[in-house]
C-alpha cells in the first residue's frame, strides 16, 4: 500500500486539557495486490497522553469498516529512553493556554 495525508489538525478542548491530533488519509494498493486490497480513505484520531510520558493513544477507522487502536511512545534517540514530562513539549501549557 501506498498512503498520502490529505488532512490533519489538531482539536483543543481547553476546559478539560485535551489535544487530539486528527489525520485523515488516502491508500492506495499496489498493482499487484489491487484485486484483493482495494483503494480506501481512513482517519486516526490520536490523544496526547495526560501521563508524565510523551505519548500518543488512539484509533482509527476506515472505509472498508475496519478499525482498530494506536498507541506511540516517543524515545530519546541516544538513550532510548521513553520521554518524560520534564522533557516533553506540548501545544498547551499547564494552566490550559495555547503556547505559541
Amino acid at each position: 500500500m501506498t498512503s498520502y495525508s490529505t488532512s490533519t489538525g489538531v482539536e483543543r478542548d481547553q476546559s478539560n486539557r485535551i489535544e487530539k491530533l486528527i489525520h485523515t488519509y488516502r491508500s492506495g494498493p499496489k498493482p499487484s495486490v489491487s484485486e484483493g486490497s482495494a483503494m480506501h480513505h481512513g482517519t486516526t484520531v490520536l490523544e496526547f497522553s495526560k501521563s508524565n510520558m510523551w505519548q500518543l493513544e488512539g484509533r482509527y477507522f476506515t472505509k472498508r469498516n475496519t478499525t482498530g487502536e494506536m498507541n506511540f511512545k516517543f524515545r530519546n534517540r541516544k538513550s532510548d529512553s521513553l520521554l518524560s514530562n520534564g522533557k516533553k513539549m506540548r501545544p498547551m501549557d499547564q494552566s490550559g493556554q495555547i503556547v505559541k
